[in-house]
C-alpha cells in the first residue's frame, strides 16, 4: 500500500506506526496479536503490518509508484476526493488503475457517490476492480 500526503510532519507521524496503548482497546484481540506489538504506554505495528506500507510525500494526482510497487489494494479516505473537481478525479482514478496489481481493489468512502472512470468496474457498492481485471 502506497500512503502519501502533502505534510512531511502526518507522513513522519504515520510512518512511527505508534498509538497510545488505550486505543488498542479499539481492535480485536485476534488483530492485536496478528498485526501489532505492546510496549509499556504505546502499541507499534508489527512487522506484518509494516512491510505492506510505504509512504511517499505528495499530490494524489502525482502519486505513481513504479511498476515494482504495485498495491493490492489503494485505500482512498473519504476525505481526499471530494477536493478535486471532476477532470482532476477522473485523472486520479485513471491513473490508479495500472498500479493494481491482478486482484487488486480500489476502496472508496460511501461519500463518493459518483462511480470511478471507465478504467474500474463495480464489485460491490463502494469497491471496484480494475475493468480489465
Amino acid at each position: 500500500m502506497l500512503a502519501t500526503d502533502l505534510s512531511r510532519r502526518a507522513l513522519d507521524l504515520a510512518r512511527s506506526a505508534e498509538w497510545p496503548l488505550a486505543r488498542a482497546e479499539q481492535l480485536s484481540p485476534t488483530w492485536r496479536k496478528e498485526f501489532m506489538l505492546r510496549g509499556e504506554e504505546k502499541m507499534r505495528a508489527g512487522p506484518r503490518l509494516r512491510e505492506v506500507v510505504r509512504f511517499g510525500a505528495g499530490e494524489p494526482q502525482r502519486a505513481r509508484p513504479p511498476a515494482a510497487a504495485r498495491v493490492r489494494a489503494d485505500l482512498l479516505p473519504a476525505n481526499v476526493l471530494i477536493y478535486f473537481d471532476a477532470e482532476s478525479k477522473a485523472r486520479v482514478l485513471s491513473a490508479l488503475a495500472p498500479q493494481l496489481a491482478p486482484g487488486g481493489l480500489l476502496l472508496l468512502g460511501h461519500a463518493k457517490r459518483s462511480a470511478p472512470t471507465k478504467s474500474f468496474r463495480s464489485v460491490v457498492p463502494t469497491i471496484y476492480a480494475a475493468a480489465g481485471a
